[in-house]
């Protein structure tokens, strides 16, 4: 099996080996799965997908990328007797350590060819005749993305209830209706992926993302077969970056645009404070003949006063920043364009 060194463009600046699939032609489905456990089924995924798609598609690929898994002897074994077998269907992309699902996902959509993109996951998670509704969607030219919901949900009460709750917030921070964003099975145009970048762990909220920038987005709901993962209450660490993870996207979505918003309603948070408490003090000094020599509450007000300055000269900045790029930025998708006697998409 033949290999290419070549450099990955992310923030680490590692290598990784990349070994795609030989056909020249476009194929008309790009799967992508991202490996990050030993137990990944590989064989099983392309076995069973590729027997829902052969009758429907013209050609498809596989591009399996490998995110740094260890003791993956027989999931080595299972792509290369893969590769030998389907050299025109299946990619493989090997990191040489861990860099994260996203960073794997990205290097896969890279390195796909295919006009309808689909990420899977690494085991068969979801009834492999679902890909249908995927098709179907971005096919007829009805959605730029289809995103599902796994419906009855077979994993572990205590796992559903902490999905229903995060699934909850963001309908509420985004308003949007997705019900399950953490399933990572989706089909997608090529245009979504080209104009939406994916980093840090923003993958989970691609479709958050792609109805932000002007693509129809839909949702359809799989069968759950099994689920993988830990059961029951995930580590500290987990919970703090989904928090940070909320909290980028909802800035990104929100206030990309209109960053004075954002800094100046902080800003003038921390100013009224400090007003208050100076203001507080000084009636304090007229009126009372309070001493403020030995008060850190004025320190404190003066501080929170200075602090609000600049919290909103930042977003003062970023509104300049925006004016002077504001025309390379563009966060809608046309339809169509209607003329005279012709219409085109």
């Amino acid at each position: 099996m033949s290999t290419v060194e070549q450099p990955f463009a992310d923030e680490t600046h590692q290598a990784m080996t990349t070994d795609l699939p030989e056909s020249s032609g476009r194929p008309e489905v790009s799967l992508i799965v991202a490996v990050t456990d030993w137990r990944a089924e590989a064989r099983e995924l392309f076995e069973q997908y590729s027997e829902q798609l052969e009758p429907r598609v013209s050609s498809f690929e596989f591009i399996f990328v490998i995110d740094g898994v260890q003791g993956d002897e027989g999931l080595i074994q299972d792509l290369k007797d893969l590769k030998a077998t389907h050299a025109d269907q299946v990619g493989v992309i090997r990191f040489k350590q861990a860099f994260g699902e996203s960073v794997a996902i990205a290097a896969g959509m890279e390195a796909a060819r295919g006009e309808l993109l689909v990420t899977v996951p690494q085991y068969i998670q979801i009834d492999p005749q679902e890909i249908h509704q995927i098709l179907d969607g971005l096919k007829n030219g009805e959605s730029d993305m289809i995103v599902s919901c796994r419906s009855p949900r077979v994993d572990a009460l205590l796992n559903r209830l902490q999905s229903t709750l995060f699934n909850f917030l963001m309908k509420r921070l985004t308003r949007t209706t997705f019900s399950d964003l953490n399933c990572n099975f989706r089909g997608m145009t090529r245009k979504v992926i080209d104009e939406i970048p994916i980093h840090g762990d923003l993958y989970r909220f691609l479709p958050v993302m792609a109805l932000r920038h002007g693509f129809r987005v839909d949702e359809v709901k799989v069968r759950h077969v099994r689920e993988w993962g830990k059961m029951g209450f995930f580590g500290f660490g987990v919970y703090t970056r989904r928090v940070f993870d909320i909290l980028v996207l909802v800035f990104i979505t929100k206030f990309t645009k209109k960053p004075l918003r954002f800094f100046g309603v902080i800003g003038s948070f921390f100013m009224l404070i400090g007003l208050v408490i100076c203001g507080w003090l000084s009636v304090e000094k007229v009126f009372y003949d309070e001493s403020l020599r030995d008060r850190p509450l004025l320190i404190l007000g003066v501080a929170l006063f200075v602090l609000g300055v600049q919290t909103i000269s930042i977003g003062l900045v970023g509104e300049i920043v925006i004016f002077t790029s504001g025309r390379n930025i563009k966060d809608y998708q046309i339809d169509r364009v209607q003329g005279g006697d012709e219409e085109d998409a």
